[in-house]
């Protein structure tokens, strides 16, 4: 259990600042392909997703590699350890025994807790992938209710400068009468 509230730190710790990071270079490259076609600003911002929860579960994997075992703490040092406490392999090799040292006690939940726990977290899940399924259904109900119809001079040129935008072509507006 002590293992799993140091893995939960390790990763909370490390998305505070890994995911801004990302998010920052994220931003300044899709502002630098802001001319480019849609897809490759789609492509930064899928890249950042999936770097925003790969780069915190990648430190996970790191801290467990060169953390199994907690090393020498100033606390329980002797007088003849006290030139290894500040060597740089030590260091390096603790870069989370501040947070492993203080997390002594387990946290231990009831049963009927972890059960309520897990059935919550499946319920919320549950939901959220019927709300996607749902929005899905009706958004393919909407587009397949359109029909191609004449623009005016005014739309036409907003339709075209946005196309322009996007660099998009052979783009069809379509009208509806269903709401959404």
């Amino acid at each position: 259990m002590i293992e799993t509230s140091q893995l939960l730190i390790t990763f909370l710790i490390n998305s505070m600042w890994q995911i801004p990071l990302v998010a920052t270079i994220a931003a300044l490259c899709a502002r630098l392909v802001r001319h480019a076609p849609s897809a490759y600003r789609h492509f930064v911002w899928v890249a950042a997703l999936g770097l925003c929860l790969g780069l915190p579960l990648a430190s996970l994997r790191s801290s467990t590699d060169a953390g199994g075992n907690l090393s020498l703490s100033a606390s329980q040092a002797g007088p003849n350890d006290s030139a290894r406490l500040g060597s740089l392999n030590t260091l390096a090799s603790n870069r989370f025994s501040l947070l492993r040292q203080n997390h002594i006690r387990a946290v231990t939940f009831a049963p009927p807790a972890i059960t309520l726990l897990v059935c919550s977290y499946v319920g919320v899940f549950l939901y959220r992938a019927a709300r996607i399924g749902w929005s899905l259904r009706n958004t393919i109900r909407f587009r397949d209710a359109g029909y191609p119809r004449a623009l005016g001079s005014q739309m036409s040129a907003i339709a075209n400068h946005c196309a322009d935008a996007f660099a998009l072509h052979n783009v069809t507006i379509l009208c509806s009468l269903q709401p959404l």
